[in-house]
């Protein structure tokens, strides 16, 4: 029981941390803020309040369906934490040179292409509709400046 309780325990305190500590902590808002307009302190702290409610629903799941024991993945073996880590710090390191959107494209892709059962086609497809939704929300809802080298590159 515990196995299937044990995510939703971890990330409940890690969205209560975020809440109540980090985010009051950590952005500082203004001590005015016109009616109109956003404190800088707003999206992060929902974003906080959505994984306290994940975590909520996930802990209900474990608690109210039975039937598994728990999540598995499978054994981990050393080479494919290896790979991972790689391919991470593969991410972190072109960040800065090829942009956010062609970056996340070719993590995703290598990631679901060398350690998934999908073939090439379905990997890419997959890879450029979640590059492409991290670069919308991110750059054009939320405003948030990554680095963007694309029409550097054109």
């Amino acid at each position: 029981m515990l196995s299937r309780l044990f995510p939703g325990l971890v990330l409940l305190c890690l969205g209560l941390f975020l809440v109540f500590v980090l985010i009051p902590m950590g952005i500082r808002a203004p001590g005015y803020v016109q009616p109109n307009s956003l404190s800088p302190q707003d999206l992060p702290r929902l974003l906080a309040w959505v994984v306290v409610a994940v975590s909520l629903c996930i802990i209900f799941a474990g608690i109210f369906v039975g039937g598994q024991e728990g999540l598995s993945l499978g054994a981990m073996s050393p080479l494919r934490g290896i790979v991972f880590i790689a391919a991470f710090a593969g991410l972190l390191l072109l960040l800065p040179v090829l942009g956010t959107a062609l970056t996340v494209f070719l993590f995703v892709f290598g990631l679901l292409l060398f350690k998934s059962r999908l073939g090439p086609l379905r990997s890419l497809v997959l890879s450029i509709l979640f590059s492409s939704t991290v670069h919308v929300l991110f750059i054009e809802i939320a405003r948030i400046p990554l680095p963007n080298r694309l029409p550097d590159l054109f």
